[in-house]
This record gives structure tokens, sequence and C-alpha cells, in this order.
């Protein structure tokens, strides 16, 4: 599964943001749209939450689950912040930022994706026998 990093930087200016990533030699691939719908588990529980989003064209349901939130290696208490999001303060300057998130039917899901794997397998196989 990849890591998923989230997060929301104030003041930023995005014409300077944008020349800054041309310099370093990036190439802009489109403009997009996204929605995001964030639903709190009822009755709700710090760090957990659904959330559906969606670009028109990809459409994503997603279970999460905070287990470490750390800010230069100290626990810190998470919040909702902006009524959808999870956060907790911090203090201005450099600081390494750890959140790990647990995907808890990640086995689940790829032992179903292996079987069915192997029954698409048997199935091409068996047809191939067939001809």
């Amino acid at each position: 599964m990849k890591t998923e990093y989230e997060l929301r930087v104030l003041e930023i200016e995005p014409k300077s943001i944008i020349s800054l990533l041309e310099e370093l030699g990036a190439n802009k691939i489109g403009n997009f749209e996204q929605k995001r719908y964030v639903y709190n588990l009822n009755p709700a529980q710090d760090g957990k939450w659904i959330r559906l989003r969606t670009n028109g064209r990809k459409t994503t349901l997603t279970y999460k689950d905070i287990v470490s939130n750390t800010i230069d290696g100290k626990k810190q208490n998470v919040e909702i912040v902006n009524k959808a999001f999870v956060g907790c303060k911090i203090k201005k300057g450099s600081h390494t930022i750890t959140i790990q998130f647990h995907a808890p039917f990640k086995n689940a899901g790829l032992g179903i994706s292996a079987l069915f794997i192997m029954i698409g397998g048997f199935w091409i196989w068996k047809k191939s026998k067939n001809l």
C-alpha cells in the first residue's frame, strides 16, 4: 500500500511555488479539480474517519485510522480542524512531522485479490486446454 501524505500549508503563494517547480524541471500535466467528503464515525472517534474523494473520473472511499502522530518525535494530540481534517498545533519553524495510518483491511484485500488472480489464472488455463 502506498504511503499517503496530506498536509495543509498556510500562507502559500501559488505563483512562487509554480516558478520554483518550473526551475526544478517539473512539468505541468494539467489542472485537476477534486471533491472530498469526510465523514466521522458514529459515535465519533479521535483519529478515525471515512473519506470519499473524486475527480470526476476516479473515486476512492478510504477508511482512515491514525495510529501515530508525532512532531519532532513527540506524540501529539489530534484535533478536528476546518470541520473535516485531523491536525494538531505546531510552532513556527522547521519540524519533522510523522503521521502513520493503519490500513485495517489490507491483508484481507490482498488475500481476496490473490484468490481472484488464482481463479482467473485457472479459468484461463482451463479455457486454453479446451481449445
